[in-house]
């Protein structure tokens, strides 16, 4: 796999611990975890999968016949304090591990509407992490009269292969 491609999906997962599901976990004071948070339908499940770069722990809640855990049960409720806690201790005094920044990685503004390259002046746009050779058009080169948050054209809505 292309390290580049490593590399962004491991800043998106790191993403979870930053602003998402997982950010219980900032508590460990740790710069280097990533994860992801789950839960099935009806909370029968919930699970945490998270890393650093020298160790992967995956804590999984349930029952062995599948019923609710209860309605406010979640990956990030009652499966995270329990990751946090074993990777708290096996964390301990342990160095960071961070990934290198791979040369080809570019970090752009993208504009939240269009989800295309934001311009200086748009507002609550917030960056992402690109292949310098994926990188998404401006939203300066909409074209056709086209609006940020209008729909695409039936060419550029289609799916497109990142990986």
């Amino acid at each position: 796999m292309d390290g580049r491609t490593t590399y962004i999906l491991n800043s998106i997962l790191q993403d979870v611990i930053k602003k998402g599901t997982g950010r219980r976990a900032l508590a460990l004071g740790r710069a280097d975890i990533a994860g992801k948070t789950g839960t099935t339908n009806e909370s029968k499940d919930a699970w945490f999968s998270g890393y650093n770069g020298d160790y992967v722990t995956t804590v999984w809640t349930g029952y062995d016949q599948p019923e609710s855990l209860g309605r406010r049960e979640f990956g990030g409720t009652v499966a995270l304090p329990i990751w946090m806690s074993y990777m708290g201790a096996a964390l301990k005094d342990k160095p960071l591990h961070t990934q290198p920044e791979p040369e080809g990685i570019l970090s752009l503004r993208i504009d939240p509407i269009s989800g295309r390259a934001a311009s200086p002046s748009t507002p609550n746009a917030y960056f992402e992490l690109f292949k310098s050779e994926d990188t998404p058009p401006s939203v300066n080169e909409l074209g056709n009269g086209a609006v940020p948050g209008s729909p695409l054209p039936a060419d550029e809505g289609a799916p497109i292969d990142l990986f």
